[in-house]
């Protein structure tokens, strides 16, 4: 089962449910509400840290949860708020991004030998005005966009990830596959490639905390 934390942002649904018929069940939990302390002590198989307006301080507890899920040692994976929250709790910079991009398709361009983009350069769908900057050591880039923003990151030690585009979105080509490889990075999961776009979205509600079996694509 995986924890994500949901950042009261209108694109969780569809991630959520994109995670859920790969294998990764969910269970949501708003950051906006009263903290749960010892709730990264559950046994949780990862953590996705959900996209979400403002910056990482608009929610009041989402850096404490970074920071109780960091400690837990588990894998982690950031979407767009997400990766700014990991970046700037390791000490990056949170910036200005040079052009505000929202619901726009640009190129993702791996650095040589990357890791979480084996199969090259691919288009992504960015929504974001905020960037990570002045990396620390223990972050490593991933992928840049056309404007020199990080797209992408991992820690050199740590089992974490984190994306600034949206891999959920339709028109970001290798969206699902990232979150395939990430399932397995993480040992979740066990559905196969492709996505069966026949299978409705989940009713997703926000503000609440519930758990999802994992379904079997047929």
């Amino acid at each position: 089962m995986l924890l994500f934390l949901e950042n009261r942002d209108s694109f969780s649904h569809l991630l959520a449910d994109r995670l859920y018929r790969l294998g990764g069940a969910c269970t949501l939990v708003d950051t906006y509400e009263p903290y749960q302390p010892g709730l990264l002590a559950n046994g949780w198989a990862g953590v996705v840290i959900g996209p979400g307006p403002g910056t990482e301080r608009s929610s009041p507890h989402l850096m404490q949860y970074v920071a109780d899920a960091v400690a837990a040692g588990i894998p982690l994976l950031g979407i767009c708020l997400g990766m700014q929250a990991l970046g700037t709790y390791f000490g990056a910079k949170l910036v200005q991004a040079p052009v505000p991009i929202h619901g726009k398709v640009r190129p993702l361009v791996p650095v040589e030998g990357s890791r979480l983009y084996p199969d090259g350069p691919e288009e992504v769908v960015r929504y974001h005005s905020l960037a990570l900057a002045d990396l620390p050591p223990c972050l490593v880039a991933e992928a840049y966009g056309p404007d020199g923003v990080c797209m992408a990151l991992r820690h050199s030690t740590l089992p974490i990830w984190a994306v600034q585009y949206h891999p959920e979105a339709a028109c970001t080509a290798g969206g699902i596959s990232f979150l395939h490889r990430w399932l397995r990075f993480a040992h979740v999961g066990s559905l196969p490639l492709p996505l069966d776009a026949r299978l409705p979205a989940l009713p997703l509600r926000k503000q609440a905390i519930f758990s999802l079996p994992p379904q079997v694509i047929r």
